[in-house]
């Protein structure tokens, strides 16, 4: 009878390796199991690279507690055996002690790859360019978690060359990587934003991404706390903005406006949360800044034809200073309220 792929049995294997590598073939308690498992310095020494997707796929919440975290170093990766679009998510996730990425080389025939949770919280790399390599042509249809708390990645240059042109979600894709700058590439069908550069402390602008079709920009660019530039971007989708520069935004000067913000909106309620735009975490806006926003708002006396929902911009006293009452009538006669 075939032996079954199983978490006891792969728990078997890892505590017959530990032993075989100790030279010490008494049982471990499970009391232990953590301890002997933070002891080994390399998967390498005891797993080859054939079962190496099986045994760090998330499959169980034991396998991530006593041995995700614990690895340092991951041998070099033939997954050319495997066809499957999903065989990258969530692999190195979580991997917090990992110090590099290992060599990858993935099935030809595989187009699409999801990059969900890929590197997601591997604080310890500071280098992805393996990883990239091994997808330079493969098309990217999810980017949610990809690099999300990847605190010691500097510079990540080389994604420009990736093809996210399928990809619908970048859901906190960046969130805390601690770069200052984050390279142009093409966005064609993504929908969710949520998160997307929140906590890069260090961001200092970004390109003019294609966000037309982006309905969650939830908390796009919360905490970035050294953000200066933001062009213009096309919000014509847009359907939750909740808390899009929440936190101090002292530094940033230069806003581009949000393209027809307000023309997906379809809440029959004023004032409804998630359409506020909140502006007043920036008072450093320039005046020129501050008109870009407002004549970028849409219409909302088009949108809402049988009654008026009137919802908020809120600038800030600061901000609002820097205006006349013309200025801020411009919004007013859209359908929004100033504050």
């Amino acid at each position: 009878m075939a032996r079954v792929d199983n978490l006891k049995n792969y728990l078997a294997d890892v505590g017959k390796a530990i032993k075989d590598k100790k030279g010490d073939q008494t049982n471990i308690k499970a009391s232990e199991f953590d301890n002997e498992i933070s002891k080994i310095e390399s998967i390498e020494d005891y797993i080859s690279s054939k079962t190496i997707n099986n045994l760090i796929a998330p499959t169980s919440d034991v396998i991530s507690r006593f041995f995700i975290s614990k690895i340092k170093k991951i041998p070099n990766l033939d997954l050319t055996d495997i066809n499957n679009r999903e065989v990258l998510k969530s692999f190195f996730g979580n991997m917090v002690n990992l110090t590099e990425i290992p060599e990858i080389k993935l099935n030809e025939q595989l187009d699409e790859v999801d990059l969900e949770y890929a590197l997601n919280n591997c604080r310890s790399i500071s280098n992805i360019d393996n990883f990239v390599n091994a997808i330079k042509n493969k098309k990217i249809i999810n980017a949610r978690f990809f690099l999300r708390s990847c605190y010691n990645v500097r510079d990540i240059s080389s994604i420009q060359y990736l093809d996210f042109l399928k990809c619908t979600s970048f859901d906190s894709a960046f969130q805390n990587i601690q770069t200052d700058s984050i390279p142009l590439f093409d966005i064609n069908e993504a929908t969710n934003f949520n998160r997307t550069f929140s906590g890069c402390l260090n961001l200092i602008s970004i390109p003019k991404y294609n966000t037309s079709r982006g309905n969650i920009m939830a908390n796009m660019f919360s905490n970035t706390l050294a953000l200066q530039t933001v062009p213009e971007l096309d919000f014509s989708s847009a359907q939750n903005i909740t808390n899009i520069f929440e936190f101090s935004h002292d530094n940033l000067t230069d806003l581009g406006g949000f393209k027809n913000l307000g023309f997906s909106y379809n809440q029959k309620q004023a004032n409804y949360v998630n359409y506020k735009l909140d502006l007043s975490t920036a008072p450093n806006l320039t005046e020129e800044s501050l008109m870009n926003v407002i004549n970028n708002l849409y219409d909302l006396n088009q949108v809402y034809t049988e009654q008026l929902y009137s919802q908020q911009l809120v600038l800030g006293a600061t901000n609002l200073a820097k205006l006349s009452e013309e200025q801020i009538a411009i919004a007013t006669n859209k359908g929004w309220t100033v504050s």
